[in-house]
């Protein structure tokens, strides 16, 4: 009975992860076919970037917190190093939101998963790979498509360390943090959110012993 039921519990084992490489394929498709030609064109904000983007290649113009970049400087950085690869062209504005698109689903099954279980992650990674509003946030070369992956970052990491606290651990929600608070105000707010979380939590352990890893942490978002 046991090798009747051999290969039946190989493929329940390879479930998750075919799974998950599905929904790969699936946000790939969705953000990666047709990439420049849709949407038609640059919009407004995306051509800011664009300029500020070559701005810092050619003049080492650090972009600030200001409108033209949805206060989000890290976005220059990362947009900076596609043009500097591939060019100022549209493809290489929208290429970064494309792969970050894929990534924030592989991320929010991460989340979800750690929180909620596994189908709750699968649905959840599902619906962000498909849905309209995902898919355009993530074809466009503008700001937001970062916090579709801090959001889900931030929050995984988090959950880590509320479980189980480590300097690797800490490491990791440091550094989700620092990334949020140059993700623009969605990701300050997010970060204000997590860390008074994270605080309180702390308080009802009663535990403020100041640890190497909460002191890098914190260093890191100071």
């Amino acid at each position: 009975m046991a090798r009747r039921n051999a290969p039946l519990a190989g493929l329940i084992r390879w479930a998750e992860p075919l799974s998950v490489l599905a929904l790969i394929i699936i946000a790939g498709a969705f953000r990666w076919v047709n990439l420049v030609q849709l949407p038609p064109g640059l919009a407004t904000a995306e051509a800011r970037v664009g300029l500020e983007s070559v701005n810092l290649i050619n003049h080492g113009a650090w972009p600030g917190l200001d409108s033209f970049n949805s206060y989000a400087p890290a976005w220059i950085w990362l947009q900076a190093i596609m043009v500097k690869l591939f060019g100022p062209t549209q493809f290489a504005l929208r290429l970064l939101p494309a792969i970050l698109g894929v990534l924030a689903v592989v991320l929010t099954w991460l989340w979800l998963r750690d929180w909620f279980g596994r189908r709750i992650g699968l649905l959840g990674a599902f619906l962000l790979a498909v849905v309209p509003w995902s898919v355009t946030l993530t074809r466009n070369a503008t700001a937001t498509a970062l916090v579709l992956v801090v959001v889900p970052l931030v929050l995984w990491t988090a959950g880590r360390v509320y479980r189980r606290e480590s300097l690797g651990r800490w490491l990791a929600a440091g550094g989700a943090l620092l990334v949020s608070l140059l993700a623009g105000p969605l990701g300050w707010l997010l970060a204000v959110v997590v860390a008074g979380a994270g605080l309180l939590a702390l308080g009802r352990r009663r535990d403020w012993r100041a640890s190497a890893g909460r002191l890098v942490a914190l260093g890191m978002v100071a």
